[in-house]
């Protein structure tokens, strides 16, 4: 079982209390003071340390992590061009309010916008027998506007998309009419 970032520092703050309940109890045996004060105060410190690294570990990676997955699925769209089913697995991986947390809510909501316009091309391909390309295209360049328009107003994902590789995909897409 694994806590929660919130537990964690729940946890140190439970501890540093406890260090400080007992420092202004000042126990006059030593033995005490490092029990019942340094040791709460070191554990609380350590778990507190341990919360925001591993946090902060994990909005790194997701945050390196999205940006590809965002270009496979518009490669996947380009050179696919009759329609499969796109997955995205990095962006499921972690419940939607951790996601939002990890990411701040204006990014996240771009990012949702995308993300969302990639699962309404999957339920309408899903949900034919036959498709309409002109009704396939429309879905396609949504997902492609909801990426460009993170890509503007997004930092993190400006940092690590190359301009080149944008002018890349979209050559590939007008190439093959996908937008």
């Amino acid at each position: 079982m694994q806590i929660t970032f919130k537990a964690k520092i729940f946890l140190g703050f439970v501890s540093e209390a406890i260090a400080f309940v007992a420092g202004i109890l000042s126990f006059s045996n030593p033995l005490h003071v490092l029990v019942f004060v340094v040791f709460p105060a070191a554990i609380g410190i350590i778990v507190w340390y341990e919360a925001i690294m591993t946090r902060r570990k994990e909005k790194d990676d997701l945050r390196r992590k999205l940006p590809h997955e965002m270009l496979g699925i518009l490669d996947r769209i380009t050179t696919y061009a009759g329609g499969h089913d796109i997955s995205y697995p990095v962006w499921y991986a972690r419940p939607e309010d951790d996601t939002a947390e990890l990411l701040g809510d204006e990014d996240y909501g771009l990012l949702k916008v995308f993300y969302g316009s990639v699962e309404a091309r999957n339920q309408y391909l899903d949900s034919r027998d036959s498709i309409n390309i002109s009704d396939l295209r429309k879905f396609d360049r949504a997902c492609f506007d909801s990426f460009l328009k993170a890509y503007d107003k997004v930092p993190w994902v400006r940092e690590a998309v190359p301009q080149t590789r944008i002018d890349d995909i979209l050559s590939k897409a007008r190439q093959h009419s996908v937008i």
